[in-house]
Order: C-alpha cells, then sequence, then structure tokens
C-alpha cells in the first residue's frame, strides 16, 4: 500500500502544476493588450526622421544687380499620407507649403503660400520608399542678411 502512495503522489503534483502553469499563461494572454504599447491616433509618426529636406542657395545675378536664392525642398514619398481615389484610381496626396523670408529688421521681405498635388499608381505606391517630391523656388533680393522659414503641411494628415 505504500508504494502506491508513492506513485499516485507524484502525478498529483505535477497534475497540479500543469494547473498553475495553465492559469499563469492565462493571465497572461489576457493581460498582454494592455501591457503593449497601442497606437492611439492611429497616426505613425517618427520624431528622429526628418519630413523634408531644404537646401537655400545664393547666386549672383549680373541681369538684375540682386542675389538669386534658390530654395531646394524635397519632400520623401514615403512621409506623405496618401488616399486612394476611386474615381482616377490613384493615390493622391495634398501638401501646402510655406516660404517666408524676413530681412534683418525683421520685415517680412517675400511670403509665399503654395498648394501641390501627388498622385501616383498602385505600383508606384510599393516604391514609395525610392522616390520624392523636388520643389524648387526662386527669388531675387537685394544685398542684406535674411532669415527663411519653410513649413510645410500633409493636408491628409
Amino acid at each position: 500500500m505504500k508504494n502506491l502512495f508513492t506513485n499516485i503522489l507524484p502525478v498529483v503534483s505535477l497534475r497540479r502544476v500543469s494547473e498553475m502553469f495553465c492559469l499563469i499563461l492565462l493571465i497572461i494572454l489576457l493581460n498582454a493588450g494592455d501591457s503593449m504599447s497601442q497606437l492611439q491616433d492611429k497616426t505613425i509618426s517618427n520624431p528622429d526622421k526628418e519630413f523634408f529636406y531644404i537646401d537655400p542657395i545664393v547666386f549672383y545675378s549680373k541681369d538684375q544687380m540682386k542675389a538669386r536664392l534658390d530654395v531646394y525642398i524635397e519632400v520623401p514619398m514615403d512621409n506623405l499620407q496618401f488616399k486612394k481615389n476611386y474615381t482616377t484610381k490613384n493615390y493622391d496626396a495634398s501638401i501646402n507649403y510655406t516660404i517666408k523670408i524676413t530681412n534683418s529688421s525683421n520685415e517680412i521681405v517675400s511670403n509665399e503660400s503654395i498648394s501641390d498635388y501627388v498622385s501616383t499608381t498602385k505600383n508606384d505606391q510599393k516604391k514609395l520608399d525610392e522616390s520624392a517630391k523636388f520643389i524648387v523656388k526662386e527669388f531675387y533680393l537685394n544685398p542684406g542678411t535674411y532669415s527663411l522659414e519653410v513649413t510645410l503641411n500633409d493636408i491628409n494628415t
């Protein structure tokens, strides 16, 4: 009779450990949604990633005796939010950008607001990380010290 209890006892305690393991696993699985980060506002953003790039270049202009400022803006396409256009079957993105130039007296010399539009096909959507939207604007300025401010807004976000 003693051998019978010693053989049954390990089975009972093993069964109990198995039940406890299942209970702990169930608790972990039920609480997994609370412990993982959730996307709150349904947008994905990377604060370390630049939304757009800008290069201002100044040239000497013989014709107008003024400096020519070329403002080059590059917007990587994978930074834009595209929406499907069901009429054209393309994917469209809309951006607004403002180029503001102020002189050393903090007077606004130029303030341009421009709306732009990008349309891509379904195949182009697969290669967005390889392409960009390029914008070039030119301004003629009198000699002096200027500040340049460029703001860009994605309309679809």
